[in-house]
């Protein structure tokens, strides 16, 4: 996916965001349904440089499902 709206991180397998703060992905800091307290990107590519950061070859968290997804189009799912 490309895009130039705000993105965020999904995890398919618990349906919840990435946190603010990308290097946390990486520790034992919780990831959030509230897409409130979710980390936005301005664009996807922005969203996929943080992936590489956070889920590079030292990554010993659970095992996730991640998707990058369009801030709007998550945000008229909750309503």
């Amino acid at each position: 996916m490309k895009s130039n709206y705000p993105c965020l991180i999904k995890d398919n397998n618990t349906g919840e965001y990435a946190p603010k703060g990308w290097m946390h992905y990486r520790r034992e800091m919780p990831w959030t349904k509230d897409i409130e307290k979710a980390k936005v990107y301005r664009n996807s590519a922005g969203a996929k440089n943080a992936l590489k950061g956070a889920f590079n070859r030292y990554y010993e968290g659970p095992e996730r499902d991640i998707e990058v997804v369009e801030f709007h189009t998550e945000f008229s799912k909750r309503g």
